[in-house]
């Protein structure tokens, strides 16, 4: 008898510290439950699916840890997009390794508003993308990703280093890139609806921006 209820006792707080997680992303942009990609009250199921997850043989810097039990049947690859590219960003010295290195890739099956539509494994999904969503196929004129970020902190003085505290976790930049390669995923975290734009902090007075760029 105590043996049931210590279970019982741990299934409760396993639940009750589910909540928060989930309830960050319900209600939020990324919930597509009611969205009209049919999946009425499954919020996680557009995205992730607990069977039948794809896998994709892309070997360009996007390991397997990339693919959370990915629901998408296509993928996006590196072919077509355009990289940032500016005087300040140190020319050549600092060009991508992969423009959708890690999660970038994830993000842009949806983001760049062509490869999601019907694409979903468990649901007929639609162009969820609309207006700003939509980043297409040129990222010329958005924040740079994939690139390698400890060669920025080499080449450009106003950049920190990879071990300068970001986020609320207590964490640094490192532990927000990937295989040491910046990404969407550096600035952006997809279940923190809670936060303008998914970002990983508040960015009031540019906050996120001022943990990597000294200004």
């Amino acid at each position: 008898m105590r043996t049931t209820m210590k279970l019982i006792t741990a299934l409760l707080l396993s639940c009750v510290f589910a909540v928060p997680t989930f309830a960050e992303i319900a209600g939020s942009s990324h919930d597509l439950s009611d969205g009209g990609a049919g999946l009425t009250g499954q919020i996680c199921s557009y995205c992730h699916t607990p069977h039948n997850a794809k896998e994709f043989g892309i070997d360009n810097g996007a390991g397997s840890d990339s693919y959370p039990l990915w629901s998408m049947n296509e993928i996006a690859d590196d072919t077509g997009y355009t990289s940032y590219s500016s005087p300040t960003f140190d020319g050549d010295d600092n060009t991508a390794v992969d423009p959708l290195a890690g999660p970038s890739r994830l993000c842009m099956s949806c983001h760049d508003g062509t490869i999601a539509i019907d694409n979903a494994v468990v649901a007929n999904s639609t162009n969820l993308m609309t207006g700003q969503r939509v980043l297409g196929t040129d990222l010329s004129n958005d924040h740079p990703v994939g690139f390698v970020y400890a060669d920025s902190v080499t080449l450009d003085g106003e950049i920190q280093d990879v071990d300068q505290p970001l986020g609320p976790s207590g964490g640094t930049i490192g532990d927000y890139l990937y295989e040491g390669i910046m990404t969407c995923a550096s600035c952006h975290d997809v279940h923190a609806g809670e936060v303008s734009n998914f970002l990983l902090m508040n960015n009031g007075e540019s906050a996120l921006c001022l943990a990597c760029h000294i200004k």
